[in-house]
C-alpha cells in the first residue's frame, strides 16, 4: 500500500516535466493531498481482495476484487482531476497571477499524480498483493525446514537414536 505514493510520483514528475514548471511548496502540499487519497484507494482494494479470499481462491480474489474496485477508483480520481482541473487552468494578472501559481502547482501535482494512480493502483497494487502472498506462503516453508535443518544439527550425536 505504501508503494503506492512512491509510485504516484512517477506522474507527479512527469507533469511538472511536461508542463515545464518547477516544483515548489504548493506542490508539495499537493503531494501529501495525492498521498492520502491514493494510499486510501490502495487500503480499500486490499481489504476487498482480503474479504474476497474467505471464498476464492488468491488468485481468483485479486482479480475479482480488482475488477470490482475498478469502477469506484476510476470514479473518485476522475471527479478529484476534475475538481482540480479550473485551479490548473485559471489565469490572471499581478497578484492573482502568484495565487493562481500556488493553486495551480499544487492542482499540477495532484492531477499528475492521481492520473498515474489510477492506473498504478490498478495494476501494481493486485501484483505486488499476489508476489507478497507468493513469498510469505514460500518464506513460512523455507522457515520451518530451516528451523528442522537447525534442531537436527543442534542434537547430540547419542541422543534421539
Amino acid at each position: 500500500m505504501l508503494l503506492s505514493v512512491p509510485a504516484s510520483l512517477i506522474g507527479v514528475f512527469l507533469a511538472f516535466t511536461l508542463a515545464g514548471r518547477s516544483f515548489d511548496a504548493s506542490a508539495a502540499v499537493g503531494v501529501v493531498l495525492l498521498g492520502g487519497i491514493v494510499v486510501n484507494n490502495a487500503i480499500l482494494l486490499v481489504d476487498h481482495i482480503n474479504a474476497r479470499r474467505a471464498l476464492l481462491p488468491l488468485r481468483e480474489a485479486i482479480v475479482a476484487a480488482t475488477a470490482e474496485r475498478a469502477r469506484p477508483i476510476l470514479i473518485t480520481s476522475i471527479t478529484t482531476v476534475g475538481g482540480m482541473l479550473p485551479l490548473l487552468l485559471v489565469e490572471g494578472g499581478g497578484a492573482a497571477a502568484r495565487r493562481s501559481d500556488i493553486w495551480g502547482s499544487l492542482a499540477l501535482s495532484s492531477i499528475g499524480g492521481l492520473s498515474a494512480s489510477i492506473l498504478l493502483t490498478l495494476t501494481l497494487t493486485p501484483a505486488l498483493y499476489l508476489l507478497a502472498e507468493r513469498w510469505r506462503a514460500r518464506g513460512g516453508a523455507w522457515a520451518a525446514r530451516l528451523a528442522w535443518r537447525w534442531r537436527t544439527l543442534a542434537e547430540p550425536a547419542g541422543r534421539g537414536s
